[in-house]
């Protein structure tokens, strides 16, 4: 997450509908609360959303 740097989630995008980065709300299990998440990049085809 934005705030405490946790990295967990993977999602799939398709890159000619949304070719800026993800922005997702999800739950951080460190900061036990829902926080925004932000791709940042491609790891074996997949969108790594974290920091």
């Amino acid at each position: 997450s934005e705030e405490t740097g946790h990295r967990h989630y993977y999602t799939k995008k398709n890159t000619m509908n949304t070719p800026d980065k993800l922005r997702l709300k999800k739950y951080d299990p460190v900061a036990r609360k829902h926080v925004w998440y932000t791709e940042t990049k491609k790891s074996l085809g997949r969108n790594e959303v974290k920091k």
